[in-house]
């Protein structure tokens, strides 16, 4: 099974079991009610019908037109609020972090959990006054079959996590592909299609700035970038080599390599740093 529909169904099996953990078992005093209100409506509906079947009459059929679907629907309620074990409702709220749309994905997932794990009685689509929500039922022994079930999966997961963490090793890109450039009005740095943005009027827009103006694999010792990132030039001073001020050359040399690296999915370092040395490698 695929990793992200694996993570998908542990989500929406805790937000499940945490609906659950909060909604009471129905009373006998409850079951009794609805097993009785349903008994009613079903005789009502059975003498409706016979009527029409009866009496022609426009009256008597107009009014079976408009009471027959009312009656059905509150009769099938009633039925699935009477199958075993605890009813609980999930909204779209309830499931944002699961990643997964509350249309015809949402609902195919609850189809496959009531197949595979058998967590699942039944569900159902309730459009409400403000949103639409599911009514699921769950079986009398909920909490056993989710602590089976989540043992099950999560071991699942544990052996197909690495089978996709070398896919995603095979799709990382190289620097050495794509063409790189440096935008200073935008401070973006340009990779291919892919752009890295860095804080403007920080220390890394500057150094960017500096760097691009020279060639690839060219070394540009620490005091020119740093005369370009503190603005000495203007003042006529110069950096003294202490390890305070080419450390932090350094240290802005490292958050820049970190946001390519992450925003790319790349192993390369765009800058490298040797004899406190800066070269652009691509």
């Amino acid at each position: 099974m695929d990793y992200e529909i694996l993570k998908t169904i542990l989500c929406l099996l805790e937000k499940i079991k945490y609906k659950a953990d909060l909604t009471p078992q129905p009373t006998e005093e409850e079951i009794k009610e609805k097993k009785k209100r349903k008994e009613e409506l079903e005789k009502k509906l059975k003498e409706i019908k016979e009527g029409m079947e009866k009496n022609r009459d426009i009256a008597t059929q107009a009014l079976g037109v408009i009471s027959l679907p009312l009656l059905s629907n509150q009769i099938n309620t009633l039925k699935f609020e009477l199958l075993e074990g605890k009813k609980i409702f999930l909204t779209q709220e309830d499931i944002t972090r699961c990643r997964i749309n509350f249309e015809d994905d949402f609902k195919n997932l609850l189809k496959k959990i009531k197949k595979d794990y058998g967590i699942i009685i039944d569900f159902r689509e309730v459009i409400g006054d403000k949103q639409k929500y599911y009514e699921i039922a769950l079986p009398k022994d909920f909490d056993e079959r989710y602590a089976k079930i989540l043992q099950k999966l999560r071991k699942l997961l544990s052996k197909v996590a690495p089978k996709e963490s070398e896919k995603k090793e095979k799709e990382k890109k190289s620097l050495r592909d794509m063409p790189i450039s440096y935008d200073a009005e935008s401070c973006v740095i340009k990779i291919g299609e892919l752009e890295v943005k860095l804080p403007p009027g920080r220390y890394e827009s500057d150094f960017c700035k500096i760097m691009f103006k020279y060639k690839p694999n060219k070394p540009i010792s620490w005091d020119i970038i740093w005369d370009g990132i503190m603005g000495s030039s203007l003042t006529g001073e110069k950096p003294e080599p202490t390890r305070e001020n080419w450390q932090m050359v350094y240290d802005t040399m490292r958050r820049i390599n970190k946001r390519v690296k992450q925003t790319l999915n790349v192993d390369e370092n765009l800058f490298s740093w040797k004899e406190k040395q800066v070269i652009r490698n691509f």
